[in-house]
């Protein structure tokens, strides 16, 4: 198994401040004007606390977990590659994002999410990236850009369709053109909760979709005979 980073845990707090002030001795004729008071702090304070279930409602159901598994290869004539073995795995977290000037520690609020994946080639040679990023202005989709301080060619894109769909766009920085396209079906198989990631490259050619990816991750250890893959990582 590789290691993932640590989730960013969000704990939800009850404000008791509205069921303190609301028992507190008050004048008759001013009742109903601090009752008016109490639910607009209520109200306010509701909103600053960050709304990861309502924020990302398909995301929040698989954050915090370490998924892997393995991936059949079909190239761009549909005839699947079974000598392309590849073993990979991702993990979801949310958390708040902090503020600019990080000797402060202070959160400005807003909520991000990171995604951390990497991927095991037939040579044993593996690939980590850690991505993060928050909603885009439209606020209908996610961006998230490498975490690396180079940068990077590509980034994210992720819309959620719940209650158990992601779908994600990769882009080239440089050009703005869609050179991957994903769905992420969150199911429930022999094993539990599990992840169907089908990826389709697109060509730049003659080809409109150079090859397909299709990867089933588990919550559990790596089971590498899944599609028959078993002693093909070199591990």
């Amino acid at each position: 198994m590789r290691r993932f980073f640590p989730l960013q845990a969000i704990f939800f707090v009850t404000s008791l401040l509205a069921l303190t002030v609301a028992f507190a001795p008050a004048p008759a004729a001013h009742a109903q004007t601090r009752t008016r008071a109490i639910l607009h702090m209520s109200q306010e304070q509701g909103q600053q606390r960050p709304p990861t279930k309502v924020t990302f409602p398909v995301i929040s159901r698989i954050a915090g977990i370490n998924w892997s598994g393995d991936c059949r290869y079909v190239n761009a004539d549909l005839i699947h590659a079974s000598n392309l073995k590849l073993v990979g795995g991702v993990r979801y977290d949310i958390g708040e994002k902090m503020s600019n000037d990080t000797s402060s520690g202070e959160s400005n609020g807003d909520v991000e999410v990171t995604l951390s994946s990497f991927l095991t080639f037939p040579n044993g040679n593996t690939k980590e990236v850690v991505m993060r990023g928050g909603k885009t202005q439209a606020g209908n989709s996610v961006r998230l850009d490498t975490t690396a301080e180079e940068g990077g060619p590509v980034y994210m894109l992720l819309t959620e369709l719940a209650p158990d769909t992601i779908l994600i766009n990769e882009i080239e920085e440089a050009t703005g053109k869609t050179i991957l396209t994903s769905s992420i079906s969150v199911v429930e198989g022999m094993k539990g909760t599990e992840l169907i990631q089908t990826t389709h490259e697109v060509g730049d050619g003659k080809k409109t979709i150079e090859g397909h990816q299709v990867w089933r991750l588990s919550s559990g250890p790596i089971q590498y005979d899944d599609f028959d893959l078993r002693g093909t990582t070199g591990r």
